[in-house]
């Protein structure tokens, strides 16, 4: 190739520019280089000083590009040249004789590119600053295994599977099954406890995705049965791990979750009723206006104490149609904070509640 002929290096298709296209003077090497809405500072501002001497610099994003997430880079080469190239990734145009240094430079474009602050230009974006994301490194299943041996509250229907096709008769496998709308890891709904109020099915799945805290309470649980989860609690809480965030889903572990298979120490029932721990009613109050919570749940049978025959905690929350979940398990390998819940409903039409699948998403 003849001294001074053009050589492009490009990395998709192209796109044409002009030779009236400005190309920076050659100065001593600055500390700050501003160009087009895009600064460059300190060792890369000077690497552009010298990039400039080979006559290559930067075009700003464009308003298309920006959207898109291309970046663009362009050079005009010398004086005289008909046009100039800017390609979907990085593109420089030199004197032949320059090309050793043509991968270093492309190196220190793409770096100089990160440096100011591409990202800026993405959050800026209508289409993007409107996502939620959840980050997390483990996904735990709070949900226990539907059987017919689970816990029951006392005159729920049990659980019942009937095999209804089996393969050797009928080329595939299929059961019924029958089971109280109350019954395994669940989710209560407002009517269950208010008249005329909403049933399961009218859950907006976005109200189902929640924050999550969690209170261990299993000292005080351990020491008396009918333990009432009081204020004292959550402010004893807060003060290891903040303010309880509006919209959470407030999430008791009692250690009962240990008893699952044990259902007659589960319910814990004698002639005065069930005996499990449970969150008062000033509690729930307190969660509801002050801190603005979406819900509670528990690894008991019930959000309420075993002896509350009121119901006090599950009528305040699903009177503002928030969130009630009952019967959680592996609530120990949760964090205090930071878990995402994402909830599960059977979309039982006016359904009382449902069997749920509760998946927390945990940092």
């Amino acid at each position: 190739m003849a001294e001074g002929a053009r050589q492009v290096i490009s990395i998709s298709r192209s796109y044409m520019l002009p030779d009236c296209f400005p190309v920076p003077p050659r100065r001593s090497p600055p500390e700050i280089i501003q160009y087009k809405n895009v600064s460059i500072t300190g060792v890369l501002a000077r690497r552009c000083c010298r990039w400039w001497d080979a006559r290559l610099f930067f075009v700003e994003l464009s308003a298309v590009d920006k959207v898109q997430g291309k970046f663009h880079q362009a050079s005009t080469g010398r004086e005289g040249s008909s046009s100039s190239m800017i390609e979907e990734g990085i593109v420089m145009t030199t004197p032949t004789q320059k090309k050793s240094c043509i991968k270093r430079m492309s190196v220190g474009v793409l770096a100089a590119l990160l440096s100011v602050g591409v990202a800026k230009a993405y959050a800026k974006n209508k289409e993007i600053t409107g996502m939620q994301s959840i980050q997390f490194r483990k996904v735990v299943d709070l949900s226990h295994i539907i059987s017919p041996t689970i816990p029951l509250w006392p005159n729920d229907p049990p659980v019942v599977f009937d095999v209804v096709a089996s393969q050797e008769k009928d080329g595939y496998y299929l059961r019924r099954f029958s089971i109280g709308e109350h019954s395994a890891t669940h989710m209560n709904a407002p009517n269950s406890f208010h008249p005329n109020a909403n049933g399961i099915d009218t859950y907006k799945p976005e109200s189902l995705v929640r924050p999550a805290v969690v209170i261990d309470i299993r000292a005080q649980a351990h020491d008396d049965a009918d333990y009432v989860i009081g204020v004292q609690d959550i402010e004893k809480w807060e003060q290891a791990h903040g303010r309880i965030d509006q919209g959470s889903v407030v999430l008791f572990y009692t250690g009962w979750q240990a008893l699952w298979n044990d259902p007659k120490r589960f319910i814990n029932e004698d002639s005065k009723g069930p005996h499990f721990p449970g969150v008062g009613a000033a509690t729930t109050k307190f969660l509801l206006e002050e801190r603005q919570i979406a819900g509670v749940g528990i690894d008991t049978h019930g959000a309420d104490p075993g002896q509350d025959t009121v119901y006090a905690t599950n009528s305040q929350i699903l009177a503002k149609d928030g969130i009630v979940l009952e019967c959680l398990t592996n609530l120990d390998q949760l964090p205090a904070k930071g878990t995402t819940l994402v909830i599960g409903v059977l979309r039982l039409k006016e359904g009382s509640g449902s069997p749920v699948s509760v998946m927390a998403f945990t940092p």
